[in-house]
């Protein structure tokens, strides 16, 4: 993928996502699972999905949370308040 062909298909997979999974719950689940796939390929640039869908919000979240735990940083200090 290119510099931002991680964004590209995640805006893709949003928008079937949106469109066919009513429960945000069930959309926050299904985005980390894909959120942590990307990423294992080297996709750095999630924030910019940021905004699209409050199910992915929470998702990234909950990512950047577990990522902060498995190396012993504060989420907060280390994405801050607005992540």
């Amino acid at each position: 993928m290119g510099w931002s062909g991680g964004t590209m298909v995640m805006y893709d997979i949003m928008h079937t996502v949106q469109e066919y999974v009513d429960n945000p719950d069930v959309r926050t689940d299904l985005y980390v699972g894909i959120i942590e796939a990307l990423q294992g390929a080297d996709w750095d640039t999630a924030c910019e999905c940021k905004g699209e869908d409050p199910a992915f919000d929470r998702a990234l979240e909950t990512v950047n949370r577990k990522w902060c735990e498995k190396r012993g940083y504060n989420y907060e200090e280390w994405f801050g308040e607005d992540s």
